[in-house]
């Protein structure tokens, strides 16, 4: 996988805007989301 083709700031940013035109508030949704200490995972808490 090549380093830094895309950051989580750059998903986290699309994913937000994606909500948004759907009408959901990308800071409740992250709410439901906790994220490991190495940071490469997603996990519904």
């Amino acid at each position: 996988m090549p380093e830094q083709l895309v950051t989580f700031g750059d998903v986290k940013k699309a994913a937000d805007r994606t909500l948004k035109e759907m009408g959901i508030n990308p800071q409740d949704e992250w709410k439901n989301y906790s994220f490991s200490d190495a940071g490469d995972d997603l996990a519904l808490s």
